[in-house]
């Protein structure tokens, strides 16, 4: 069974919100703790990519992840790139 994270952007009204950008489009494969691992999804909690890093794989995918540059603009990239930071070491 092959799963992809995705999902539809939410109107524009203020700042993107990271925590819930992720747990809409990512948490699927990656949990809500960011240890879940389904469909080979990495342990973000133990993640040493940098941010630019994480930004590159969130633009582009890899592996089975779904490449979010035409699901999310810059900013809400952005907003799950920072959001993901915070999940390391918990």
């Amino acid at each position: 069974v092959f799963f992809s994270c995705g999902g539809e952007k939410k109107p524009a009204g203020g700042p993107p919100n990271g925590k819930e950008l992720y747990e809409e489009n990512c948490s699927i494969c990656h949990g809500g703790d960011g240890k879940l691992g389904v469909n080979g999804a990495k342990d973000l909690s133990i993640s040493t990519m940098s941010m630019e890093e994480a930004l590159s794989i969130i633009e582009n995918g890899k592996g089975t992840m779904t490449p979010f540059k035409e699901l999310m603009n810059e900013e809400e990239r952005k907003a799950v790139g920072e959001y993901i930071q915070e999940l390391k070491g918990k």
